[in-house]
């Protein structure tokens, strides 16, 4: 029996016993081997796994080819049979062949010529498949001990030990693929090219990455992340030394430490060690050729000598940026529909969970439209009223789909004062301005929630626009925003009920105009959602713990959709958080 126990020299071997494992000529002698490579060798048992999916899988697309001729919808699955029956085609087949050729062909054959005798259920087969595997360890091979061998055990569950998830992310979009969920697990051996925002993976050993677009990775073990191209950060606690990062250039080993990798796209790569210590291979020398990198050490690698580089801190990110990380709709009932209920916000990466009616709330003082005349959404079959009637509505409520929408902009930020009154004979500031109900202080992190209705015909994410102080002061500036922390792609967007536009009869041209201006109503034919971003009062020039008492809001006028700002709130002041 080998005793090799490397999982790269190993491959062949287990992929062998695997094969022979589901043609049912597995021997006792090579079940304890199987046994000795999976006991104590996570990715041994990754390795095996995968292997196991891979034969799974391909009995699904077997069956979704056969299902018409051979299988009805209602017939149980004999997987038994079905087992047998294959695993004798195969020994047919190969009967002429040496024991080296079998073995040799022992992965590649289940996907070639012997798949007719395959006649299953496409509804059952991929999962019974793995039961059928662990059934037959338990029924056809004499046991001597009562517990289930460790081999039994690993094909019939797979634990969470050696998962990979995606314990967070933030505006993260991925190429070609939507972005999984936050706390999902992510596949082996797949290429994921993160194109937007970043994402946080937590590996079984403890290990954290952050991964910033663009980068392109792959994980191809439990302890080990492929970065191909791209920037990531890592934390490697207690526990997880020996975790590496490889490159196209390096083998980055962690000793315990914090440490981040820049990959440019011809391979060349940066290490900088945060704190801890860092081993650093380039895969074209010898291990005796290992550069040790310490506490504030750089180095870059581009296949020749390593280059000591200056040490940059900011290169590492600790955490994920505070933003919105997500919100809650009411759905108990169809009257609450499209309510909001709560959201989670990110100060100085804690997360805080508000319930709506502690956020603070704002009342429209100024606003002209633009020349899309929709400029309020409502409720089907609700009449919106006139004068203080319609204001009340549009202030008091927080439904996600009725609201002000559709405010005038500018390709420029303002850089003075709006103009909100024609006493001076201006003419009125394009846009809407908002004065909260109670002030809002500036503290580290977001101020202020902003959320808009949005359909798949609007930009993915989100609509941009200007915010600007309703009165400018020394070192106060207007902010734009262009991308949103929760756009279409995330998946915490939510889905909105039907509501009715009010489209007025003439341009808006002042609040008076939008408060009792008629109107036509219409009925959006199209699916909306609801996206948010947080805006921190910092980004407009307030110092820490000012008190702004309101804001102006403009499109960016990029295209020819408008901001929908359905709901603007600001966040309570909590004294001890400043303290």
């Amino acid at each position: 029996m080998s005793q090799n126990n490397n999982p790269h020299t190993s491959r062949p071997r287990l992929e062998e016993l695997g094969s022979a494992f589901i043609d049912r000529t597995i021997t006792q002698e090579e079940i304890e081997e199987l046994d000795f490579l999976l006991r104590d060798d996570s990715r041994n048992r990754i390795l095996f796994l995968r292997y196991m999916d891979l034969q799974a899988e391909m009995v699904n697309v077997l069956a979704r080819d056969s299902d018409e001729k051979h299988a009805k919808a209602d017939s149980p699955f004999d997987w038994a049979s079905t087992l047998a029956e294959y695993a004798a085609s195969r020994r047919t087949s190969s009967q002429t062949r040496t024991h080296q050729s079998e073995r040799e062909s022992a992965v590649v054959t289940p996907r070639q010529s012997n798949l007719a005798p395959w006649t299953v259920s496409v509804a059952s087969v991929a999962v019974s498949l793995i039961f059928a595997i662990a059934f037959y360890t338990t029924q056809s091979v004499e046991n001597t001990k009562n517990e289930p061998t460790l081999v039994q055990q690993v094909v019939a569950k797979k634990t969470d030990r050696d998962l990979v998830r995606l314990s967070d992310l933030a505006g993260a979009e991925l190429f070609n693929e939507m972005a999984p969920a936050r706390g999902h697990s992510l596949q082996y051996q797949h290429e994921y090219a993160l194109v937007n925002g970043m994402m946080s993976l937590l590996f079984p050993c403890g290990a954290e990455v952050i991964l910033e677009a663009p980068s392109v990775i792959e994980i191809t073990d439990p302890m080990q992340l492929l970065v191909k191209a791209g920037k990531c950060s890592v934390h490697a606690p207690d526990g997880a030394e020996g975790f590496q990062v490889i490159t196209p250039q390096t083998e980055v080993t962690d000793l315990g430490t914090r440490f981040s990798v820049s990959v440019d796209e011809g391979g060349n790569t940066e290490v900088q060690v945060i704190e801890g210590a860092a081993e650093v291979r380039q895969l074209d020398k010898n291990d005796s050729e290992k550069v040790l990198l310490k506490e504030k050490q750089a180095s870059r690698f581009d296949g020749g000598e390593s280059l000591s580089v200056d040490f940059t801190p900011s290169q590492y990110r600790s955490q994920l940026p505070d933003r919105i990380v997500g919100f809650h709709l009411a759905s108990e009932s169809p009257d609450l529909q499209g309510k909001l209920e709560s959201v989670s916000i990110q100060h100085a990466g804690v997360q805080r969970l508000y319930h709506v009616d502690e956020l603070i709330g704002v009342e429209v003082i100024h606003f002209r439209g633009g020349n899309n005349t929709s400029n309020l959404s409502t409720h089907i079959g609700v009449s919106a009223g006139e004068g203080d009637a319609r204001r009340a509505a549009l202030e008091t409520d927080a439904f996600l789909h009725t609201g002000l929408i559709n405010p005038g902009g500018s390709r420029e930020p303002l850089t003075q004062d709006p103009v909100m009154s024609h006493a001076d004979g201006k003419e009125l500031t394009p846009g809407m301005a908002i004065r909260f109900r109670k002030p809002v202080v500036n503290r580290p992190g977001p101020d202020i929630v902003f959320f808009e209705l949005q359909s798949a015909m609007n930009p993915v994410a989100g609509d941009g626009f200007h915010v600007s102080p309703l009165k400018f002061e020394p070192n106060l500036r207007s902010h734009t925003v262009m991308r949103y922390d929760i756009t279409l792609n995330s998946p915490e967007a939510w889905a909105l009920p039907d509501f009715e536009l009010m489209q007025f009869d003439s341009q808006i041209q002042s609040l008076d105009d939008l408060l009792n201006g008629t109107f036509q109503i219409r009925n959006p034919a199209m699916s909306f959602w609801a996206i948010a971003v947080s805006i921190d009062l910092s980004d407009l020039g307030y110092a820490d713990n000012s008190i702004v008492e309101g804001l102006f809001f403009q499109d960016v006028m990029d295209d020819e959709h408008s901001i929908d700002p359905v709901f603007i709130a600001g966040l309570p002041f909590e004294q001890e958080e400043v303290e």
